[in-house]
């Protein structure tokens, strides 16, 4: 059972969180929420790359700017789960690493094994350089959040960061809800399924709000630290 010290702690540290959040999205087109940026489109690449593997299929190119463009394409797999794995995998990832801030004793471990996780996905995927070393920086902190998440500052910039990359999935999938300038995620999906692009935007937001709210909720009213 939590104290009211323990309580209004949790309570400071939620509202910091959020501030940096909300900051994060005030300074979007700043060079201060950049790593961030590119800590959100690694996840994205990966989450499409792992999933093209863990269907059978092999990574024929994969591809990674600095301008935050990216490009995959397979041989194999299953094209439905490759297609809406990019918003939704990064979405996980997201959700997972703020999450596991608040769980004291395996947190270490998971963001070590993500880290290895991605690395392994640098090793066996040919990409090219700009993606080698945008991942070698999200390994990096994924090693650092493993290693210093213990510290309050720290816990607290690990969960507002993860916590931009899971909301940015929102704006990701409005901009590609309504853009017609590229064969975005949402396009191929609908294509593949036979519906509309907006029905498919739609149905990843409303799981993607759904899934952020059950995670503040789970990780701010949580007493039991595992």
């Amino acid at each position: 059972m939590s104290n009211p010290s323990q309580k209004s702690s949790r309570t400071t540290d939620f509202i910091l969180v959020l501030l940096i959040v909300f900051l994060s999205f005030f300074l979007w087109n700043t060079v201060l929420v950049f790593p961030i940026k590119l800590f959100v489109v690694f996840l994205h690449e990966a989450s499409h790359a792992i999933t093209i593997l863990i269907t059978g299929g092999t990574i024929s190119e994969i591809s990674l700017g600095f301008d935050l463009g990216g490009k995959i394409t397979a041989e194999s797999g299953n094209d439905i789960l490759i297609a809406s794995s990019g918003y939704l995998g990064s979405l996980f990832f997201g959700l997972l690493i703020y999450l596991v801030a608040e769980m004291q004793k395996p947190r270490r471990y998971i963001y070590l094994s993500l880290a290895l996780l991605f690395l392994i996905i640098i090793f066996i995927s040919t990409p090219t350089l700009e993606f080698i070393l945008i991942g070698l920086f999200t390994i990096g902190l994924l090693v650092v959040f493993g290693f210093f998440v213990r510290i309050r500052l720290v816990k607290i910039i690990v969960k507002a960061i993860s916590l931009v990359s899971a909301i940015y999935v929102l704006i990701d999938v409005k901009e590609d809800m309504l853009s017609q300038e590229f064969a975005s995620d949402a396009q191929i999906m609908a294509g593949l399924i036979g519906i509309d692009q907006l029905t498919v935007s739609l149905i990843w937001l409303v799981v993607s709000v759904v899934l952020i709210g059950i995670i503040l909720k789970l990780s701010y009213k949580s007493k039991v630290k595992v």
